[in-house]
Order: C-alpha cells, then sequence, then structure tokens
C-alpha cells in the first residue's frame, strides 16, 4: 500500500489540486451569479473591482521581479497564482463556517463569539488554505527552494485577497445597498497587510 502511494503521489496531487479548485471557482462563478435582483449593478461593480488593480498591477510586477531574482521555476509561478486565486478563499470560509459552527454549538457567551469568533476560526483556516496551495504545489514539482516557497506563499495569499476583495465589493453593492467604491477603497487601503 506505501509503495502505491509513493508511485502515484503525483496524481493524488493533481486530483486534489482539480477538485479544490472546480470547487474554488464553481462557488466563486456561482456567488457573482446571483444578482439579488440587481443585475444592472454589475456595471458599477465591475468598475469598483477594477479599482484593486491599484495594489495588484504592482504586486504583479514585484511577483515577476522575485520570479527572475530567485529563479523560480515558471510551473511553481504560474501555478501558484492560479491555485492560489481558484480555491483558498473558498477552502477559508468552509473552514470559517465549520469552525464558527463548533464555537456556536460550545455554548459560548455571545459577545464573546461577537468579538472573538473571527480571531479564533479565520487565522487557522485561511493561512492553511493558502499554505495548501504551496505544499500541494511542491509535492507535485518536488524540488522547489524556501524562496520559491516563499513566494508562491506570497502569491496564493494575494490571490486569497484578491477573491474576497472581489467577494467583499460585491456584497456591498448588490446585497447591503452600499455603492461598492468605499468598499474598493476600504481593501485597497488594507490590501498591504491583509493576506
Amino acid at each position: 500500500m506505501k509503495t502505491f502511494l509513493i508511485k502515484n503521489r503525483s496524481n493524488f496531487v493533481i486530483l486534489a489540486l482539480l477538485i479544490l479548485s472546480i470547487s474554488g471557482l464553481n462557488a466563486d462563478i456561482s456567488e457573482l451569479a446571483k444578482s439579488h435582483g440587481h443585475s444592472n449593478l454589475y456595471p458599477t461593480f465591475f468598475i469598483a473591482t477594477s479599482l484593486t488593480f491599484i495594489y495588484i498591477i504592482p504586486f504583479i510586477f514585484l511577483t515577476l521581479y522575485l520570479k527572475k531574482r530567485f529563479n523560480i521555476p515558471s510551473p511553481a509561478f504560474w501555478m501558484s497564482w492560479f491555485f492560489g486565486l481558484a480555491f483558498p478563499a473558498n477552502l477559508g470560509s468552509l473552514g470559517n463556517s465549520g469552525l464558527s459552527f463548533i464555537l456556536l454549538n460550545l455554548n459560548l457567551l455571545k459577545d464573546f463569539i461577537d468579538n472573538w469568533g473571527g480571531a479564533l476560526t479565520a487565522p487557522f483556516t485561511e493561512e492553511i488554505s493558502k499554505g495548501l496551495v504551496v505544499l500541494l504545489i511542491a509535492l507535485l514539482l518536488r524540488q522547489i527552494s524556501l524562496k520559491s516557497a516563499l513566494v508562491m506563499g506570497m502569491i496564493a495569499g494575494m490571490g486569497f485577497q484578491i477573491v474576497e476583495d472581489r467577494f467583499y465589493i460585491f456584497q456591498d453593492l448588490f446585497q447591503n445597498d452600499g455603492n461598492g467604491y468605499s468598499m474598493a477603497l476600504e481593501r485597497i487601503a488594507s490590501s498591504g497587510v491583509s493576506h
């Protein structure tokens, strides 16, 4: 059994990446398709979301520089971008929901859950989901340097941030009757320290 697992390690990693990516992309697209009766707001959503390019474009150039500087293999670099955008945000959200459910069933004080619930769930699930991107790519490609892994982790974190920012802008505009722009600017302001 052990030799079977070792021989097929790459296949299992590819299968895990495919399942996680399809699940994440499906959740993302499904959420963006819910106009909540406000389909006329999509142009505003796209314009507000495009403001996030203020931090995305410099980060892309930074990672391209680091790719060249640390000689990061192209497959590792581009896979980090794709998988970082594809599944960590969805996986983190599912994990947050699961841990929140556990906290709610522990019969803790409501004030405690309101004040500390996010701090007790998000760090675990979100950081694990971003780290999983790096781990799975490293298992698949096998020879990844520590510098490459660090940059891959930065990319996975930014992928998470981009998807999360788009979700918050969408939620502000379509569900909370906001204008989307103020949320976009708020997300841009915290982009350097968020994920």
